[in-house]
């Protein structure tokens, strides 16, 4: 089974019990980057399943738009305490997340920037790790290309 994954769409694999898997990049004039996250999931003996979704810039340009969930049917479903978020946020924006408690984050700049949190600017490629934190306010400084991950603590 395969597909074609664009820029800025998601997938979510569950490995479960095993299964065969490989990224191949058929453009030769563009090199292939991605993110690639493991969670840890909440049970075990898991099927091997695949689910991917098309997103488009506009769907996430200035506000955060869920990408993967275990809370939310609106994310691609996952067997872990996480929620995974997509946003571009255009220079001179502010994009806003509040954290529950016992609950932190990691905050990825995938592209653009930089992008200021707190005292810190962080570049392109760079990211924050969120401990105790009960809201983060991000602006970018030039247009900025952001995952968030909010998971349990």
């Amino acid at each position: 089974e395969g597909g074609v994954l664009k820029k800025g769409w998601v997938q979510h694999t569950t490995v479960g019990q095993g299964m065969m898997h490989s990224e191949i990049n058929e453009r030769e004039d563009i090199p292939m980057r991605f993110i690639q996250m493991w969670f840890v999931p909440s049970r075990p003996d898991l099927e091997p399943s695949v689910e991917q979704r098309e997103v488009e810039r506009p769907e996430r340009t200035d506000h955060w738009l869920l990408l993967v969930s275990d809370r939310n049917s609106d994310g691609l479903p996952i067997v872990s305490d996480a929620q995974v978020y997509s946003c571009f946020l255009e220079k001179g924006r502010t994009v806003e997340h509040a954290f529950e408690p016992k609950r932190g984050g990691y905050l990825y700049v995938v592209e653009g920037g930089p992008a200021e949190i707190w005292e810190l600017v962080v570049p392109e490629f760079g990211a924050v790790k969120m401990i105790d934190e009960k809201q983060l306010v991000l602006k970018a400084q030039k247009d900025t290309e952001l995952l968030l991950i909010d998971t349990a603590l």
